[in-house]
């Protein structure tokens, strides 16, 4: 029970960053709709609309990585 409440939160906590990330993006770019590709709800889409590397670039640019966690990726990805 405590590992699910600790993921909902977790997730609760990604979607509202990402959807305060879109409410400032899209001031810009003016879509109707972002949608999310899980699982089988979206069957097909025109690949010219994905706009997920963009989201996924502003996202990493809002988050500062401690030092401490920045040398410990950084010795995971050495090994």
């Amino acid at each position: 029970n405590e590992f699910n409440a600790e993921q909902a939160r977790i997730n609760e906590e990604a979607r509202d960053s990402i959807q305060a990330f879109l409410s400032i993006y899209n001031k810009t770019k003016h879509y109707d709709y972002v949608m999310i590709k899980a699982g089988d709800n979206l069957l097909i889409a025109n690949p010219k609309y994905n706009i997920t590397n963009e989201v996924v670039k502003g996202l990493n640019k809002r988050y500062k990585i401690s030092p401490d966690v920045a040398a410990a990726l950084s010795a995971v990805t050495e090994e």
